[in-house]
């Protein structure tokens, strides 16, 4: 009976021990598939990043390109104006030498 006893105990021992193996190899199953959700949301998520970094380095480049457009237009009205600017100073100093020789030669100033 001992030897019947101790081959019952070994069978109980390896079916507990399957039935172990069997609801951790299902734990791991759950696990897995767990991870490979979140895999494939974290996945999901990176491609909405990429795409969104995309969109602004497109919004930031197209900003850039508007303001370099804008600034060169500024640039040469600046210029522009600049140019203009040093025309009309140039011609008032004309003006004011022209009329500075008129007052020595006495053509405004006459005195009484």
């Amino acid at each position: 009976m001992p030897e019947s006893q101790s081959d019952y105990a070994a069978l109980l021992r390896g079916v507990r021990e399957r039935e172990n193996l069997k609801l951790e190899i299902h734990q791991l199953q759950l696990r897995l598939a767990e991870t490979q959700n979140r895999r494939k949301e974290l996945e999901e998520y990176t491609a909405q990043l990429e795409k969104a970094v995309q969109e602004r380095d497109a919004a930031l480049e197209e900003l850039r390109n508007q303001i370099t457009d804008k600034s060169k237009g500024l640039l040469a009205r600046l210029r522009q104006q600049e140019e203009t600017i040093a025309r009309l100073q140039s011609a008032l100093q004309e003006k004011h030498h022209e009329l500075e020789e008129e007052r020595i030669r006495g053509g405004f100033y006459k005195k009484k």
